[in-house]
């Protein structure tokens, strides 16, 4: 950062002491690029096939950095991310089915943790959470399949459907 750690913060470019409470303490203006999307509507999800989660609004992002204007963003920079996700769907009753989530990045795939069902009308999530090394025009776009036998939906529940994207 510039600064040594002398029992306060001290700038060795300008010899003076950094007070963190002033606007003086920003060395760059530079955004870490970050995108957190989520689902403001239900998504009908057929089964017994991988399908892109479609999310309708953009909680935070620079985006410049991050493009969502489809199921896929696009990295603008090349570095490591970490990139976590949600998705509930509302449930169903029929015993012995599954279903879970799946991150499709240029490179790899990473699952998500699966569901299954607890009973008609009780929500049920597929978390995850992939730190991965992704370059410039690299895309990452969330899935979902189920086995349940009949189309099921998503939650509406913003809280409950998201992805984050943010470079270390």
């Amino acid at each position: 950062l510039g600064c040594s750690w002398i029992g306060y913060l001290y700038d060795n470019g300008s010899q003076t002491h950094c007070d963190p409470t002033t606007s003086g303490y920003r060395y760059s203006a530079r955004q870490i690029p970050k995108l957190t999307v989520r689902k403001s509507a239900t998504q009908t999800i057929g089964t017994g096939a991988l399908t892109d989660v479609v999310f309708g609004s953009v909680l935070e992002g620079d985006t410049a950095e991050l493009d969502f204007t489809t199921p896929t963003a696009t990295i603008k920079e090349a570095g490591t991310y970490v990139i976590s996700w949600k998705l509930t769907m509302a449930g169903w009753a029929t015993a012995g089915t599954y279903g879970y989530t799946r991150l499709i990045t240029t490179l790899a795939s990473f699952d998500g943790g699966h569901f299954h069902n607890q009973g008609a009308a009780v929500p049920i999530s597929s978390e995850g959470c992939v730190t991965v090394t992704l370059a410039v025009s690299d895309t990452v776009k969330l899935q979902v399949i189920h086995v349940e036998g009949n189309n099921q939906d998503t939650t509406a529940d913003a809280v409950d459907n998201f992805m984050c994207i943010a470079k270390l």
